[in-house]
This record gives C-alpha cells, sequence and structure tokens, in this order.
C-alpha cells in the first residue's frame, strides 16, 4: 500500500516556520546552507559528469548526516538540490534510495512530490512569491482574479518570460521550479 502525499498546507508552513526561525523569509536563497548547519548536516560537492545525479541525503559511516549534491549543476539547481534533501531530513521521510537522480517515476513517489513542495515553498515563500506575481502582473496590466488566483496558462510567451525573469531575479531559482510552483500555488 503506497502512502498518501500530505497535505500541501502542512508542507508549506514547515518551510516557512523554518524560513521564520532563522530569519531568512525575505531572501531564503541566501539562508539555505545556513539552515542545513543549524539541522547538523555537511554539504558535501560532489564531482560528477553525470548530470542525472543530483544529490542525496545521508548518513556517512559515523552517523553524522550529510547532503552530497553534483557542483557540475547551474548554481539554480543546485540550490534546489539542497532545499529538496533539506525537505526530506525535515519531513522526516524515510527513503528507499536516498540518491536524487533526474527520473519521470519520482513524480508518482509521494515523498519525492512532498520533497518538491517542500523546496518550492522554502526558496519561494507563499507570500514573496504572490507579491512578485502581483507586481509583475501589475506591470503588464494584468491582474489576479476575484479569488486572488490567475491562470499561468493563458499567459502569452512574452508575459510568462517576463513573469519568469521577475522570478529568477527574486528567488534565484529555475524557471522549471518557478513554473512548478507558480501552477501549484494558484490551482
Amino acid at each position: 500500500m503506497t502512502r498518501k502525499t500530505k497535505p500541501f498546507w502542512q508542507i508549506e508552513m514547515a518551510a516557512e516556520n523554518i524560513l521564520q526561525h532563522h530569519e531568512c523569509y525575505n531572501a531564503p536563497y541566501s539562508g539555505i546552507d545556513f539552515i542545513i548547519e543549524c539541522c547538523k548536516i555537511d554539504l558535501i560537492p560532489i564531482n560528477t559528469d553525470n548530470q542525472r545525479l543530483m544529490g542525496m541525503l545521508g548518513d556517512d559511516s559515523n552517523g553524522h548526516r550529510f547532503i552530497a549534491y553534483n557542483k557540475s549543476m547551474i548554481p539554480e539547481r543546485i540550490l534546489f538540490t539542497k532545499a529538496h534533501e533539506l525537505g526530506h531530513f525535515i519531513l522526516e521521510h524515510k527513503l528507499k534510495s536516498d540518491i536524487l537522480i533526474e527520473n519521470k517515476d519520482d513524480e508518482r513517489d509521494p515523498q519525492e512530490t512532498e520533497a518538491n513542495v517542500f523546496a518550492s515553498a522554502l526558496l519561494m515563500p507563499k507570500e514573496l512569491t504572490i507579491k512578485v506575481i502581483k507586481k509583475r502582473l501589475e506591470d503588464l496590466q494584468l491582474y489576479l482574479d476575484d479569488d486572488g488566483k490567475f491562470n499561468y496558462g493563458s499567459l502569452h510567451k512574452e508575459q510568462k518570460d517576463c513573469l519568469i525573469s521577475a522570478m529568477k531575479q527574486n528567488f534565484h531559482t529555475s524557471k522549471e521550479a518557478i513554473e512548478w510552483r507558480i501552477q501549484n500555488l494558484f490551482k
């Protein structure tokens, strides 16, 4: 029997609480390494040309917890990978494999989905994300609907590019992470 995914709002709250506790809510990208260090987790950059190998959460032979990440990835991917692996730790996941590789089957694994939700919420906190989106939409003379939502899919390519650019500037995350966050935040 497979485990259901935890409610996204609980995962969002866990991420928000960590950001508030470590006083890095307004610039979460700058606090990831500090948060990981405060959790007594070592960060280990690894050299590999295997672009499918992104990162892993594990314990060394002395029982010290670590996050290893592929340092040849782009900075935005490294940031997301660190936050994703931290999510496994914070959410107390029991992983069958501690290695994060790019794998479409992971989309069906509740723990991988939860770690992605956590990473997105940690790097792009809800209120800040909405603030950035509202500002950029207003610049484009577009607005959220009465329910505080909008349809990202209905934007033209230029409008999406403008929104993505603003989000990248504020949150230092990849286009893929930003699009995933927008689509899941405004469901």
